[in-house]
């Protein structure tokens, strides 16, 4: 929602939200044009060699150019055959690239809208994370204890998404406590 307050003969209008603002000064009489995001990206994650799409759509007259920016520079699409920007300004990776070496569509994403002679509004930050097997970073092993005390197994995995760590006992999952 707009708000204006004068200003000895001009017009300030404040709209957006918590992420990303439009401050627009007009000269009494003109009009107030609106420039806003309809659709922000979120955060996802993807499985190797599967489309991504990083969904951004901006309202503004005229209709902004759409730009993106991944870990804060702006990508180069032009000869691109895996990224390109859809005609509602979001962006699709078609096949989602990730080796042990080489990851280069993981990272933090901006959708940029510029609409000319009016400003230029910057979406909230989105990150994309490729899914990964887990690998065990300490996996349990053996330990013996006495009649009632306590026995500790260790266990934890880097997986993205975080892996869920389910407990059997003698391969019988009901018998975990």
């Amino acid at each position: 929602m707009a708000r204006s307050r004068v200003l000895t003969g001009w017009n300030l209008f404040v709209f957006g939200s918590l992420f990303q603002a439009v401050v627009v000064v007009l000269a009494d009489g003109m009009n107030f044009r609106s420039f806003y995001f309809t659709e922000e990206p979120t955060d996802i994650i993807v499985q190797k060699g599967q489309p991504a799409i990083l969904n951004c759509s901006a309202v503004g007259d005229p209709a902004p150019t759409i730009e993106w920016k991944k870990d804060q520079l702006f990508l180069n699409l032009v000869g691109d055959t895996r990224r390109t920007i859809l005609p509602n300004g979001s962006l699709r990776i078609n096949n989602v690239t990730h080796s042990r070496n080489d990851r280069p569509d993981e990272g933090l994403y901006e959708c940029v809208a510029t609409v000319d002679n009016l400003g230029t509004i910057v979406s909230r930050t989105a990150r994309l994370q490729v899914a990964t097997l887990g690998r065990f970073e300490e996996e349990p092993r053996s330990t013996s204890a006495f009649l009632g005390d306590t026995a500790i197994f260790r266990c934890s995995v880097d997986a993205v998404p975080p892996a869920k760590i389910r407990w059997q006992k003698n391969r019988d999952r009901k018998s975990v406590v």
